[in-house]
């Protein structure tokens, strides 16, 4: 006789509560308030994001999983504790956008702010020095420095670098949507802007979380006409 499969059922409910924030809960259980993750705009970093959520669950259940397993198996836990990183594509997208631009992406070993560093500043800052110890000038984020890991970044590396090794870029998006125009404007030309086009549509996955797909406004487009703005070490 075939085994008839089990259906299970979960009930979630979701209530936006105002800009880009909303309250989702379920049947008996407390409610959690939502908002998107630091890399989009609206990030409240002391609420739960989707992509935390997500990550979240896939951590809970890979461990129920397994503690269920111990206990038909009469292995008993000592101790367990895990931790997840989700990526969203963005390392693949990274690669490829570099190849755009024919530059060598390095990633080192270290969290963000949403996690552990798994290192010191002290460690952190020699081993981005071991990265770019051969390089003249150095780009660091200069503004808004609304991102606290590139806020943390910029005054760690600053502080510890030669003057006259540091340069300060503008970034972007962040920049377009302050509306300031730190530092001057550097000159580029056509071909410029198409390879710094073609970058920013290699991030395919996250286009359209930040409104940039079929938007002309606001879209690929936009942000490759953008300004690029540096405040180089002579200034």
């Amino acid at each position: 006789m075939p085994l008839g499969s089990k259906v299970f059922q979960y009930q979630t409910e979701l209530e936006w509560v105002g800009g880009r924030e909303c309250r989702v809960g379920a049947p008996g259980r407390p409610d959690l308030t939502v908002t998107p993750p630091e890399d989009f705009p609206g990030a409240n970093a002391m609420h739960w994001s989707p992509e935390h959520l997500f990550t979240a669950s896939l951590q809970s259940c890979t461990m129920l999983s397994f503690l269920a397993h111990c206990a038909h198996n009469g292995v008993e836990v000592v101790s367990y504790q895990s931790e997840a990183a989700g990526e969203l594509a963005r390392r693949e997208e990274d690669r490829r956008a570099c190849a755009v631009l024919g530059v060598t992406p390095h990633w080192l070993p270290y969290g963000s702010v949403d996690f552990d560093r798994h290192g010191h500043d002290e460690e952190i800052r020699d081993a981005v020095h071991g990265c770019v110890e051969r390089a003249d000038v150095v780009l660091v984020p200069g503004s808004p420095l609304t991102h606290p890991d590139h806020a943390w970044l910029s005054a760690l590396l600053a502080s510890t670098l030669p003057s006259e090794r540091v340069a300060r870029y503008a970034e972007q998006p962040y920049t377009l949507r302050a509306g300031g125009a730190p530092f001057a404007a550097e000159q580029a030309g056509a071909r410029d802007r198409l390879a710094k086009w073609r970058a920013i549509r290699a991030y395919r996955s996250q286009l359209p979380l930040l409104g940039m797909t079929r938007n002309p406004r606001r879209g690929p487009l936009r942000l490759a006409l953008a300004d690029e703005r540096v405040a180089w070490p002579r200034e």
